[in-house]
């Protein structure tokens, strides 16, 4: 599908996340059963106050990433991503980011609504609009705000944390960007109900049991499938995963074909901001990457998993010294 030489590159990521921080020994979690095993592996999340929107986060996280690739808002062809929960049904709440962004009127505001696999939704579609040349500049956008709809008696709630992440693809000749070279997704569209947001998220005894099989053991063959088609050595590959829980992450370090692969998440500081989990870590850790190969692995709630394998060209030590240090 792609090629680390031209095209398409990921060429700014940026994030944003509230400035109050919920601790585990918050009070808020007392009613929680103290001995779930499903929702752990975290210090600290963050979470939005009174007034505060998940709006507001994305927008200051286009921002952030409009700044680091250098591109003005009026170069924007496309807006892409989503919000949840937006204040209305609809318009999502891309429609203001994309009104506070200055954004021109010519680039539609795309919601993709598959949570949490809306980013790398995001990065195939935009990656395939810049190579047939339906767009030069694409922008996505996904944060949440799901410390306000979760039910704080439920496990789930233990996790939830805000946040947004954002990214710039635009075509590109510089070889130490990262290119989409390949996906893989996989929908398991018969235990549809098993997981749902009403006015809070909701897990069925069913989605208790996707949650252990989907999600630990079916989901991260996506990864692997692309690790493996690729010829690639899992030793020379990082991936940025879903991070709702330790115990997946866990899961799938221990799994035969992603054993040896480097696993970064923000797990422990910025707990489980759903759709806004990868696209937060690309932005925040995303210069510790040592590897030409990063693999993005999301996984959600239809049930459904999605895996884009990103390339950039081979380092030397010039351009290890030439590399941003942001994406």
């Amino acid at each position: 599908m792609g090629d680390v030489n031209g095209g398409p590159a990921i060429v700014g990521t940026g994030f944003a996340v509230p400035p109050q921080v919920r601790t585990n020994d918050d009070p808020i979690y007392d009613r929680i059963p103290k001995h779930q095993d499903m929702f752990y592996g975290y210090d600290q999340r963050r979470v939005l106050g009174p007034g505060e929107s998940v709006g507001w986060l994305m927008i200051e996280a286009g921002q952030a990433a409009l700044k680091a690739a250098g591109v003005h808002a009026s170069a924007v062809d496309i807006l892409l991503g989503y919000g949840t929960v937006s204040e209305w049904l609809t318009p999502n709440v891309l429609a203001h980011v994309h009104a506070e962004l200055g954004l021109p009127g010519h680039a539609p505001a795309l919601p993709l609504a598959d949570d949490f696999t809306n980013f790398n939704s995001g990065l195939v579609v935009a990656d395939a609009l810049i190579r047939t040349g339906r767009a030069g500049t694409a922008l996505i956008v996904c944060g949440d705000n799901w410390t306000q709809h979760v039910d704080y008696s439920t496990p789930a709630a233990f996790s939830a944390a805000d946040a947004a992440g954002a990214a710039v693809l635009s075509a590109s000749t510089d070889a130490a960007r990262w290119r989409l070279l390949d996906q893989q997704h996989l929908t398991v569209s018969d235990e549809y109900g098993a997981m749902y947001m009403a006015e809070t998220f909701h897990i069925t005894p069913a989605g208790a049991v996707a949650f252990n099989t989907f999600g630990a053991r079916t989901a991260p063959t996506v990864a692997e499938a692309l690790i493996e088609r690729h010829g690639l050595d899992p030793h020379a590959v990082t991936l940025i995963t879903h991070q709702a829980s330790q115990k997946l992450i866990d899961a799938w370090q221990a799994r035969p074909g992603l054993a040896g692969s480097t696993f970064l998440n923000t797990i422990l500081q910025y707990g489980n901001p759903a759709l806004a989990g990868v696209p937060l870590t690309l932005a925040a850790r995303g210069g510790e990457v040592s590897t030409d190969h990063l693999i993005l692995f999301c996984l959600g709630v239809q049930q459904q998993a999605s895996a884009v394998l990103l390339g950039r060209q081979p380092r030397t030590s010039s351009t290890l010294a030439a590399a941003p240090q942001s994406a």
